[in-house]
């Protein structure tokens, strides 16, 4: 993989602006709307593939008109409560829906008095949050998805007219122009990319392409007018590491991508939402062999935080003030002979739980499905034991104290179906894990 040094450490410019550490995990916004649809697709079979259509196949397709249509796809735009510019890509659905994919920065109050006076120490400092969303307009709402979220930090003498005039916009103008930039040729590499010969392959492609991206996306010595008669040099990019880890906030768009090139079987794609107000101690607790885990924003047995329903990175003026956090999970055989299996779990905190959930998708028979709130870390016996014991399309539990519900459900039982991001036919699977709190 390539190395790329931190931007803050290059470059000779006084003013040094780094976008860095993701989140790591999306967000959707509770619309009335949405939450009935996704309360539907918890039954399975054909509502639940459209809900998976619904989200993947609309950011797919902005994701494609960004790789195809250059910097004309892009349409200049501002956010209606700080005036900041944005970008974005529309496209329509219907003739009374519309998609948006937009890129923002938005600065704290805190950051502001930061870039104002100066960063102290000799370390950036963070000062607000760059964003990507995906936005689908009907007539009846708004619905908005944080796709991918990271810190903007800065490193520098301070900036003392920074608020007089457009001076604030014109930072922030320049740090989404690099934003932008980064994604446009994610984008290209991955629809432009080869066949990935195996799933590790194309998480590195994507590992790989990321690494690019961020060194491509830089603008080092910028030229940032603030003022009549005034301007800075900056340096702006993103710091490799954490442009990685923009990629995994992504969802599963960047390397589902790669990973459709790849001659496969079965793809297994699962999305699991925190409707809670615990967070979560989430991981993948085991995977078959001949299986792996294409996509995910953790390693397999690394413990991951799904956070709690409430603020998150994007503004809640965007988003809403009780977003619903969740993150997107692929699964793919690597023998075309086998199928997959893997078992998801949450380890107890405070009142909650914890939990294990188990998919078996067969090559030779029905899948099966199993969830239970007694979590052990046996995970390859918890499969072993609940494999072929549930063959429906849903499967629920519920918590001994009756505070918290499991509800695991999927597309089929078995069979071909088109996948949800492309429509090509093929072995897609989809499975939708909740995590309710009852009362």
């Amino acid at each position: 993989m390539t190395n790329i040094q931190n931007v803050s450490s290059k470059g000779q410019a006084d003013h040094k602006f780094t976008i860095g550490l993701g989140s790591n995990f999306c967000a959707s916004s509770a619309m009335e709307g949405w939450m009935k649809t996704l309360q539907d697709a918890a039954a399975g079979g054909a509502p639940l593939f459209n809900f998976f259509q619904g989200e993947m196949a609309i950011l797919n397709r902005l994701f494609y008109d960004v790789a195809t249509s250059g910097d004309s796809a892009w349409i200049d735009g501002e956010d209606s409560t700080t005036g900041y510019p944005t970008v974005y890509v529309a496209n329509k659905i219907s003739d009374t829906s519309m998609s948006y994919l937009t890129v923002g920065v938005y600065l704290t109050d805190q950051g502001k008095e930061i870039l104002k006076n100066g960063s102290s120490g000799s370390s950036p400092e963070n000062i607000g949050f760059s964003y990507i969303t995906m936005t689908v307009k009907t007539a009846d709402e708004t619905k908005v998805n944080q796709v991918a979220t990271n810190m903007v930090q800065y490193f520098g003498q301070g900036i003392p007219n920074v608020e007089v005039g457009d001076g604030l916009k014109s930072i922030i103008k320049g740090n989404v122009k690099v934003a932008k930039k980064f994604l446009s040729i994610m984008a290209d590499l991955a629809f432009g990319g080869r066949a990935a010969s195996s799933v590790a392959a194309a998480r590195d492609n994507a590992t790989s392409n990321a690494a690019k991206a961020s060194q491509e996306s830089e603008a080092m010595g910028e030229k940032i007018v603030i003022g009549e008669g005034e301007e800075i040099t900056a340096d702006i990019g993103y710091t490799a590491v954490d442009a990685i880890g923009l990629v995994l906030s992504l969802g599963a768009l960047v390397v589902t991508v790669i990973l459709s090139l790849l001659s496969k079987e079965i793809a297994a794609f699962a999305r699991v939402y925190n409707m809670t107000k615990a967070d979560l101690d989430f991981s993948v607790c085991w995977v078959k062999k001949d299986s792996a885990l294409a996509v995910a924003p953790m390693l397999p047995q690394n413990p991951f935080t799904i956070p709690k329903v409430g603020p998150v990175w994007t503004p809640p003026w965007i988003i809403g003030e009780n977003p619903i956090p969740f993150i997107d999970l692929v699964f793919a055989n690597t023998d075309s002979l086998k199928g997959v299996g893997y078992v998801l779990k949450a380890r107890p905190t405070g009142d909650f739980p914890g939990f294990n959930v188990m998919v078996n998708i067969s090559n030779d028979g029905a899948n099966s499905l199993y969830a239970s709130f007694i979590p052990t870390d046996d995970c390859d016996g918890y499969w072993n034991s609940h494999k072929d014991k549930d063959t429906g399309l849903v499967t629920s539990a519920t918590s001994q104290d009756g505070k918290y519900k499991l509800i695991l459900a999927t597309n089929q039982g078995s069979g071909k179906s088109p996948s949800p991001m492309n429509g090509e036919e093929g072995y897609n699977y989809e499975h939708l894990l909740l995590i309710q709190q009852i009362g």
